[in-house]
Order: structure tokens, then sequence, then C-alpha cells
């Protein structure tokens, strides 16, 4: 990726993101021949930087270097933070917008048939070489149809933004592309932006706040992390990502009480399994074709090699079941999932992690979801999520099917990741001991290990102020020219693989913003945010005041009477 040159001052607009939202917004609004600034808290490494090993690309490619996670520590999340965001490191699916949640979130634009959200789809499936045709499915994924099929499951291949998903180069996904097999965003939305010669990236700077300009209320300019600060002069669009779009919002002092709830995580439990010694045969291509595959760093587990997600099976006919699906798993990953027992036990399973193969049970969660706020220590994402009782007993249910997929695909040994004692099974035993010992079980986030690669929903869109932070067209409810286009502006979870939801979203998020600027209501629109502001802000500094009053109130009521009390 090849960066313009340019001084970082009066552009049209600044973009806080250079993942999927960011990247697909910046490309609209430079062919429209607006300038755009993208700024990225992340660097921006080289084809050469991708080294190909878990530790290198923990380190500078995802967010706290892989080890984000909810505040009570019960379930780990992965993030990207890097040029192009999560489209970087994430594993190649791309599934399309589910009918029933287009119906359920309710957009006229976005219900399902030929909407505006339907053609943007088409657009970006286009652009992303999204295909089912070059798909070679590893032993995992092949075995994830296999037994899916002979138990009558809705079991589909995945789509793949590989140009080719079949080579075993794919297995190098989720650590950095250094072939450009992965359509992700570098090469493709952010190199489109750049070659309008209206955009320009600035990694390695992060977003503090907001600046407002306060006879307007307009969103006018950011505040960096290092004291920098830039102005644009039609407005500021948050791409940051549902972890770090509220914090930001929330560190301006947008007043709007919506901001960091609503949190969806697509909650994650693994089903392990070992294969027979033969199945090892099968792998996709040859070790030796990627040198890249065998250096010493570069530890998969064999099984998964290849394209690593190229199947998905949904678990039951309910819009809120599971999906199950094959992770991709180097084995320091595969080794944080799965439950220590002793040294000896690992040290055995690892000899045997050439048979080694996972499928994971990706929960679309329901309910108020969880809240992403500030830390009081780092003003940085601090995150609050409980799985609830519903989504867990579907997540039994998966976990349960997915045993029975493995019974029926031939694995030799099957076991869940409950942190104590993991329900096991081995060949020769009755599968439906499996089932009834899982369903049995309690399955939380405090007693089995949860991970979650999707992050959503914490500035939510809407109709309705009330329970929204944007409306559903992207902007600010309260501050006017400033528009959110990423994950957060999801308005429930999307129950698959974000991504092409997410530039879908931006896409049409950018258009809304090349229309506002062209609209004869626009300034009353804007008048509209700037009185909301003001009025909010006056509702929440009277809310402190009295809450104050009533506090010194009762202190020196309390102070009063002990005086009494002492002269007694």
């Amino acid at each position: 990726l090849k960066m313009n040159k340019k001084s970082t001052q009066d552009v049209d607009f600044i973009i806080v993101g250079s993942g999927c939202g960011g990247a697909v917004t910046a490309y609209k609004l430079a062919s429209a021949g607006y300038t755009v600034l993208i700024l990225e808290k992340g660097s921006a490494p080289k084809y050469a930087d991708f080294y190909g090993d878990e530790k290198t690309a923990f380190a500078s490619m995802y967010e706290r270097a892989g080890l984000v996670a909810s505040n009570d520590g019960s379930i780990a999340i992965l993030a990207g933070a890097t040029l192009g965001g999560g489209s970087t490191i994430n594993w190649g699916c791309s599934l399309r917008t589910p009918p029933n949640v287009q119906e359920e979130w309710g957009f006229d634009w976005c219900k399902p048939g030929s909407s505006k959200l339907d053609k943007a789809l088409d657009a970006i499936e286009k652009r992303l070489s999204v295909n089912t045709s070059t798909i070679k499915h590893n032993v995992a994924n092949a075995a994830l149809l296999r037994g899916s099929e002979q138990l009558l499951l809705d079991v589909k291949p995945a789509p793949q933004n590989f140009k080719n998903a079949g080579t075993e180069a794919c297995s190098l996904c989720a650590y950095g592309d250094r072939f450009a097999n992965k359509q992700a965003m570098p090469i493709t939305y952010l190199q489109d932006a750049l070659a309008t010669g209206n955009c320009w990236i600035q990694p390695n700077t992060e977003v503090v706040s907001i600046i407002r300009n306060p006879d307007s209320g307009k969103a006018q300019g950011v505040r960096c992390v290092d004291g920098l600060t830039l102005f644009s002069n039609k407005g500021i669009v948050l791409s940051a990502g549902s972890l770090h779009t509220p914090c930001i919002l929330l560190r301006s002092a947008v007043p709007n009480p919506n901001i960091g709830y609503n949190l969806k995580l697509h909650p994650v439990t693994a089903c392990c399994a070992l294969v027979p010694p033969t199945e090892k045969e099968n792998c996709v291509g040859r070790q030796d074709d990627i040198p890249l595959l065998n250096n010493e760093n570069s530890k998969f587990c064999t099984l998964l090699r290849g394209a690593p997600m190229t199947a998905a099976c949904r678990a039951g006919p309910h819009p809120y079941d599971a999906l199950i699906e094959v992770p991709h798993t180097g084995l320091g990953l595969a080794f944080a999932a799965i439950t220590w027992k002793n040294a000896i036990d690992t040290k055995r399973l690892a000899l045997r992690s050439k048979r080694l193969a996972t499928f994971i049970i990706l929960q679309r969660d329901s309910g108020i979801g969880g809240r992403v706020m500030l830390d009081p220590k780092t003003s940085q994402p601090m995150i609050k999520y409980t799985l609830n009782q519903i989504d867990s007993n579907r997540m039994k249910k998966a976990l349960a099917t997915a045993g029975k997929i493995w019974e029926k695909a031939g694995a030799q040994k099957i076991w869940t990741c409950h942190i104590a004692n993991p329900i096991e099974w081995c060949r020769g035993q009755s599968i439906q001991t499996f089932e009834n010992a899982v369903l049995a079980r309690e399955l939380t986030t405090n007693n089995a290990t949860f991970f979650s690669a999707h992050q959503m929903g914490t500035c939510r869109m809407g109709t309705n102020p009330r329970t929204s932070v944007v409306d559903d067209r992207g902007q600010s409810w309260e501050m006017p020219s400033l528009y959110i286009a990423d994950t957060s502006l999801f308005p429930t979870a999307s129950g698959v693989n974000p991504m092409l939801t997410c530039l879908a979203l931006a896409s049409i998020v950018a258009d809304n913003i090349i229309q506002d600027l062209n609209s004869l209501s626009h300034k009353e629109n804007q008048q509209y945010r700037h009185r909301r502001w003001q009025r909010l802000t006056f509702q929440r500094q009277a809310t402190t005041l009295l809450k104050t009053g009533i506090a010194g109130i009762l202190i020196l009521s309390a102070c009063s009477y002990a005086s009494r009390s002492r002269r007694r």
C-alpha cells in the first residue's frame, strides 16, 4: 500500500479508523471529490513484515497484543489494531447479512430483496472477489460438511474473500497475508481511495476525542494522544470499531445515554477432536508448498492448513440458533482454549497435534448485551459482558450437535472446553452419553473457555434518539456532521461473520453523507441536533447538581444529628 504525501490540514473529512467501515467510507467520499484523511492508531506494515507466526502477529496487529478480555476475565476478545483493522487479520469467511436480520432491523433501506443493503452487498462481494468456486476444504471443514449432511443439518460452503481459497497460503490469513491473496482493505478499498488522489492515511495516530464547534455544535476536528489537533471542513466519521468508537464519544462528553450499551460479542466456545491418523494425509496442498508454514514459529494444527473457515452449519432453525464453524488455529491459540489438566497431559496432546481439529460454536447473542465503558484509570475500553441463560441453552444444544457431527465424521475422541472436568467422548462409547452430559452441565462465561472475534452494537443506529446513538443515516443525534460507520452501528447481532454487513452499512452511510451535504434541509437538521446537545447537556448538569445538592443536605443533616448526639 502506497501512502500519499500531503499535509494533514485542510481536509473535508477526517475518518478515524482504517478497517472495513473506514476504508469503504473513505473510498466513496474521495471518489465524490471530497478530500479525506484517515487516522489509524495502529501501524502500517508492509507485506514483508508479515512473518506468518502467532507471536509477531499478535504483538503487532492485535488489540493489546491479543490480551483484551471482559472486566472479569471470563471472555477473551480478539480485535485488529493495524492498517485495515480486522480485515487484515480475519479468517476470510464472507457471509451476507441474513434476510431475517434485515427484517429484524426494520429500516426501509435494508429490507431483503432489492434494497440498498442488498445492492451494497452485491458491489462489495464483487470488489472483494468473494467466491466459493476456488474452495478446497481442509480436513476439519470437510468433516463439518460430511457429518452435518449425514445428520441432515443446514450446512453450506462459506464464501471466501480469497482470490484462491484452495491454496495452503490461506493458513497465514490471521497473521497478515503477505501474498495479497486475501482481499483485505489495504489492497482493495484503501488502495482505491488513495488512487483518487483525494485521500491520505496517517498511521500510529490515536484519537482521544472529537472537537465540537461551540457555536454551531458541529464536529470540526479531533484531538490525538500526542497532543496533535486536526480539523476538517465538513465532518468527522468514526470507524474505530465497537470497542473504541463509544470510548471516543464518551471522552468527547456526547450527552447520549445509549453510548457503549448493547454490546454483542458472538460468544464462542469450542468442541475439540482427535481424528484418525490417516486423516492427516488429506490436508490441502503439501507442507513444503509455502516455506513460511515451516518456519519454527509457524506451528499450525496440521489438519487446519488452508483456508480456515470454508463451511458453516446452522445448529437449528431458530434465527438465534448458533453457527458451527471451523476456526483458524495456530497452536498458541489452540492451547490457550484447551483446558489445562497437567503438564504430561498437555505434552501428550501437543505430540498428537497433527491430529487435532476444532469446531467452534458461534452464538448470535440476544437480550440487552454487554457494555463498553471507560476504564477510570486509563480511559481505555473496559468491557462488561455476561452470557444470558437463553443464549447459554442454545450454545449447549449446538455444542452437543457439534459432538454428533464429529462422531459421524469419524473422530476418535471429542472433548469440550469446560474449565474443570471437560466432557469427553471416545470412539466406542454412545454419543448420546456425550449429548446428555453437555445438556446437563452449566455453560457460562465462568465455567468454560470463551472467545469473541466479533464486536458489535455499542453505538446502535435507530429511528428513536431515546434508544439509539445515531439515526438510520448514521449521523449522531446530538452532534451535527459526526457520523459513525463500523460494526458499532448494528442494532442487533448479525448472527454471521460481520465483515460484509459492516462494509455494506458503511457504504450506505457514505452515500448518506454525500446526500446530506447536497440537501436543502441539511442546515435545519444540524440546528436540531445542536439544540438537542444543549438540552441534554443542561439536563445532565441539572441532574448532577440536584444529586450533589441532595447529598450535601444529607451530609449536613447527618453532621447536625451527630453534633446534637454528642452534646447529649
